[in-house]
């Protein structure tokens, strides 16, 4: 009897040290699972922080987290401001493995994509959805910040309008106080002083004037027919306002706006004055309604497409960002298209016309 009491001793203290050493080997899985996903969203939250909120560098240096949580491939693309961007991370799409979609949409931006996984159970998919979720949210932060960086640029536009009003306003006074001077002017000597004085002062307010016009009227594309445009010489007069040595080769007519038409290349030139100024731009112009601006890629900035066209984004200190975006939507309602391509140690701007507009 006390040998049966004995050995059911025995068996109990090795089940209750069986039992121990299991809740002990879950306590500790679920420590470290714990402090992996921890570390994970941690991870995200600073990578999100180093960026300063950017989607585009979010979602590309996002990858070795999502591993971390046992994801096997992000895949999908981002359509930036009118620019395809293709997300490939890990391995490709299959239907044989968990997808986790993410579909963002706001002005501009598009953010269509899908996560995969295999079958995980129990903890480490708990960990995967939670960190899909971190990572969701994260993505959805950024667009809404930065559509309403775009918004609040806007904004700032209104203002700059107001300011053009005011230089308005100035102008007119001027003239009202220079026809009151010349009424008062009565001898030979005040004539000579107003004389003196508007010489000094026209310059100025003539170069005030000439750029508040420029800033403030834009002829209505309702209001005026299209016309033949001999693209060379109005090229070759569009880089020579802005002082862009070109190459040009190639000749055509086009049927369209006038001022649409220079409008894009003025943007297109600007934008080398600014960052290639000592580049010679060669400008090919092709049958097919394409005319292509190109300069060697060490003399501008290594800056990609997507950066490129999205607006208010600049490197340049005197610049707002703002040139390429309009050259691409003015030329989007003449039903164009405006692309940028770096190959073979060039940088090349890729001018499509719509081909209702025909070369004669």
């Amino acid at each position: 009897m006390g040998e049966g009491i004995h050995n059911f001793a025995w068996v109990a203290a090795f089940i209750l040290l069986i039992i121990g050493l299991t809740l002990m080997t879950v306590l500790l899985y679920l420590h470290r699972q714990s402090h992996r996903l921890k570390s994970v969203l941690m991870g995200l939250y600073q990578l999100n922080e180093a960026v300063h909120q950017d989607v585009l560098q979010f979602i590309d240096q996002a990858w070795p987290f999502l591993s971390q949580a046992k994801f096997t491939g992000l895949n999908g693309h981002v359509d930036w401001f009118g620019e395809q961007i293709p997300i490939r991370h890990g391995l490709a799409v299959s239907p044989s493995q968990q997808a986790y979609p993410l579909k963002l949409v706001q002005q501009g931006i598009e953010v269509h994509l899908s996560a995969q996984m295999g079958r995980l159970r129990g903890e480490d998919q708990l960990m995967a959805q939670l960190v899909w979720q971190q990572f969701s949210a994260l993505l959805s932060l950024d667009v809404n910040y930065k559509i309403s960086q775009f918004l609040l640029s806007q904004k700032r536009l209104e203002r700059y309008q107001l300011f053009v009003q005011h230089d308005i306003k100035n102008i007119a006074q001027f003239i009202t106080l220079l026809a009151d001077q010349l009424e008062q002017a009565q001898t030979d000597g005040e004539k000579l002083a107003t004389y003196h004085q508007l010489q000094s002062i026209m310059p100025t307010i003539s170069r005030r004037a000439t750029q508040t016009i420029q800033q403030m009227t834009q002829p209505s594309r309702d209001k005026q027919t299209k016309k033949l445009i001999d693209v060379r010489p109005t090229l070759e007069k569009i880089a020579k306002s802005y002082d862009v040595s070109i190459h040009i080769s190639g000749q055509a007519k086009l049927w369209g706006y006038q001022w649409a038409f220079e409008q894009v290349f003025q943007r297109l030139f600007e934008n080398f004055q600014h960052h290639a100024p000592q580049a010679v731009v060669d400008v090919v112009i092709s049958d097919n309604h394409q005319i292509q601006l190109s300069a060697p890629a060490d003399a501008q900035e290594s800056i990609s497409a997507a950066r490129m066209f999205e607006p208010f984004w600049t490197t340049s200190e005197s610049g707002m960002g703002l040139g390429l975006y309009l050259a691409r939507e003015t030329l989007k309602t003449m039903g164009g298209e405006l692309h940028f391509d770096h190959q073979h140690q060039q940088n090349t701007f890729v001018v499509q016309f719509a081909q209702d507009n025909h070369d004669e």
